[in-house]
């Protein structure tokens, strides 16, 4: 398998809230991710994996556990950050080795997209080393990522996410992997 796509957080531990208390960030990660997916599925051997109803007591184990079974080239989560009101900025967080590659091509590609649909106000912070200590990156056995592409605590994007924007950001993630398994490849 080359890709594994983990949903963020769960359906019963949610992440965060938009303002408006409409999206959470479980939901969006799940209509991202899906749309990833599906674009990466026509070329390469991906998986979605959905832990389900779990709390977030476990769901990082189960991730955690499914990504270190399938062994993948690359295991990424799709998030929302939550963050001051007017926050924006796109980032992809990895551990070290070549998961900062593939988080660069990502973050180009975010960058790219958001640019050429007239969201270039929402800045790059690029690609950079977990130093946090962040569970899925810090026990996963294969280079992982964590996109943190948009604020859902950002009315603006919020707004953009509920209306499709969820969809063309997992595509975009996807763009991003595809160019890198491209390059890795060969």
């Amino acid at each position: 398998m080359s890709v594994l796509i983990s949903v963020a957080h769960s359906s019963i531990s949610q992440g965060a809230v938009s303002p408006d208390g409409v999206l959470t960030e479980y939901h969006v990660s799940l209509r991202a991710s899906e749309a990833c997916w599906r674009s990466l599925s026509g070329e390469f051997a991906a998986e979605l994996y959905d832990c389900g109803p779990l709390p977030v007591t476990d769901y990082d184990d189960a991730k955690v556990q499914r990504v270190n079974s399938c062994m993948p080239e690359l295991a990424v989560e799709i998030h929302c950050n939550a963050g001051p009101p007017g926050a924006k900025y796109h980032e992809v967080i990895y551990t070290s080795g070549i998961g900062m590659d593939a988080a660069t091509f990502v973050c180009d590609a975010l960058t790219s997209g958001f640019t050429n649909s007239h969201h270039q106000m929402w800045p790059r912070r690029g690609a950079r080393l977990d130093d946090r200590g962040l569970f899925f990156l810090q026990k996963t056995k294969v280079p992982a990522i964590i996109v943190e592409g948009l604020f859902i605590s950002n009315k603006e994007q919020a707004a953009w996410l509920a209306t499709g924007g969820a969809e063309a950001y997992g595509i975009l993630v996807a763009t991003g992997i595809k160019r890198w398994l491209k390059g890795h490849k060969s």
